[in-house]
């Protein structure tokens, strides 16, 4: 059978995606896609006990997606499938203790027999940046007042407590490369550690600017009765003098500085657990020579115990309560639990959850580390959505449509299409009419001052944005989109001097009114760090309209 492969992206932004399609049996396929007619090849690689195809969608259209066309090579002569094939020896150099692999724009340098990084090099523009890196797995163990005489407060689901104020953590030592894979798309390397419930597979991947660490952890074991709090750290030489940044709910960054606080003098009595911050989408850190920045795909901890290092944590699993409200233990586990007294014990049941998640380790030049992780945030937590369908060989699928857009023309690499909804759609049978309306809203994704382009603000056109379709009304509202904006401006409280408050509040309200008007087209200007809400009311369609 054959297989079609529909791709979407849900970016407003054209990218290109990495897309992975298990199989059945191993050999060569011939994936060809049907809007840009290309076609590639592509062999089997093993993942785990997987067979899986890659292959690059190159640019996928902006909200809207593609269609690809996969089959497999007929065994013959000049067809042979290719076998599997485990690429360490010819890959690593085990006469050497460091091997240097490449893709892209990217060179790592890795321990030719445990796998482990010892430096990421990223050439761009003719400009070359190199800095010395390493990675460590490890664990905290969880503060449990059973265990201590003093009692006092646990570690738990709210509360983050180490068993020691200063501790150390427990490594996780890389022993071995169990495979490496290599195809023309990308290069990976799957490591085995000391400890059976981490695995680690390290992916250089097209002509992405990171470094993927694709890690697996779990079930960690509480046998011996001691919780345990699971981190990644990366350590540099970077001179970052105490300071690193998280991001604030995937917006703006917030600085950070080591055991500080910026409002009161701090008194600090948990050193370890005082200098980790909530982290939703990326943390970086920099200094004047190089930037380092990691995304991640789901909110972590994120803490910089010392210069040049930030670690994260990525999973955690105790036994006991910190008495906050749940009372029950962090233990999340695959059966979950019996039911509540008075009809059960309320334990949990089966093992600990295992747990897959990504990291993606970006350089660059100094003071850069805000730009580099706002390059990839949105497309780490936006992957590219993969839908297949199979027909019997050598039937071919009449698609209406081989590729499709929602959007006339994508927005400007700075600007995230956050939302847009349909409000209303309305029939009318006496003209025979469809009236549509949309909630949109648009948020610039940069802070000023972070990128000396994208920093700036960005122009929009509504019409390119609904497809073209003319536009009967545009009319901007509040955040939260239930009121109109000119209503909230008129009638909000300006906390400025008396003087100032008539003049503050109509450059406010100009401001926020200006919608340049070209004929049917819209256009609105968006400053670095706005989020600005319209209604968009196209004008009255036919209904037979496409």
């Amino acid at each position: 059978r054959e297989l079609y492969i529909v791709v979407y992206n849900g970016l407003a932004n054209r990218r290109t995606g990495l897309v992975g399609i298990p199989v059945s049996t191993p050999g060569t396929y011939v994936i060809s896609s049907l809007h840009d007619n290309f076609q590639m090849i592509s062999v089997t690689l093993k993942q785990s006990d997987k067979l899986i195809v890659y292959f690059e969608t190159g640019p996928l259209p902006s909200v809207g997606a593609a269609v690809f066309w996969m089959r497999k090579l007929a065994d013959g002569p000049s067809l042979e499938p290719q076998p599997l094939v485990d690429h360490s020896s010819s890959v690593l150099d085990k006469k050497t203790t460091t091997t240097t692999i490449s893709h892209g724009h990217l060179s790592v340098d890795v321990n030719s027999f445990t796998g482990e990084i010892s430096r990421i090099r990223h050439k761009t523009k003719g400009i070359t940046v190199d800095v010395p890196f390493r990675q460590q797995w490890g664990y905290y163990t969880s503060y449990d007042n059973t265990k201590h005489s003093a009692g006092g407060q646990n570690s738990g689901a709210y509360i983050f407590r180490p068993s020691d104020p200063n501790e150390e953590i427990t490594p996780i030592n890389p022993i071995n490369v169990t495979h490496v894979n290599v195809s023309g798309v990308l290069t990976e390397i799957r490591i085995e550690y000391d400890q059976p419930w981490v695995k680690e597979v390290i992916r250089l991947v097209g002509l992405e600017p990171a470094v993927e660490i694709e890690w697996t952890v779990g079930p960690i074991p509480i046998e011996d009765g001691i919780g345990k709090e699971v981190v990644s750290r990366y350590d540099t030489f970077l001179k970052t003098e105490g300071t690193w940044y998280t991001d604030s709910n995937g917006r703006e960054f917030q600085k950070r500085r080591r055991s500080f606080r910026p409002t009161w003098n701090l008194t600090e009595f948990e050193f370890v657990a005082g200098n980790f911050y909530p982290t939703n989408a990326a943390a970086y850190m920099e200094d004047d020579d190089a930037s380092l920045a990691v995304v991640v795909d789901r909110s972590q901890g994120a803490g910089s115990l010392k210069d040049g290092s930030l670690e994260f944590m990525v999973q955690r699993r105790l036994v006991a309560d910190d008495r906050r409200g749940v009372t029950e233990c962090l233990n999340e586990t695959v059966e979950g639990t019996n039911p509540y007294p008075p009809y059960g014990d309320a334990k949990r049941v089966g093992e600990g959850v295992i747990v897959t998640g990504k990291h993606r380790i970006l350089i660059g030049p100094g003071n850069a580390g805000a730009s580099l992780a706002r390059s990839t945030m949105d497309g780490a937590f936006s992957d590219p959505l993969v839908f297949v369908a199979s027909e019997e060989a050598g039937t071919r699928v009449p698609f209406q449509k081989v590729a499709f857009s929602r959007m006339k023309e994508a927005l400007p690499r700075n600007v995230m299409l956050i939302t847009l909804s349909l409000l209303s759609h309305e029939s009318n049978n006496n003209n025979n009419n469809n009236t549509t309306t949309f909630l949109i809203r648009l948020g610039h994704q940069y802070a000023p001052g972070e990128d000396k382009k994208l920093s700036k603000a960005a122009t929009v056109s509504l019409f390119q944005l609904v497809g073209g379709h003319p536009i009967k009304a545009v009319t901007e509202k509040t955040l939260s989109g239930n009121l109109d904006y000119h209503v909230w401006a008129k009638n909000r409280k300006v906390w400025t001097s008396e003087e100032d408050e008539e003049e503050e509040a109509a450059l406010v309200t100009e401001r926020r009114l200006e919608l340049s008007s070209d004929g049917e087209d819209y256009k609105v200007e968006i400053g670095p760090m706005e989020i600005r809400t319209y209604e968009v009311e196209l004008e009255a369609q036919s209904k037979n309209h496409d």
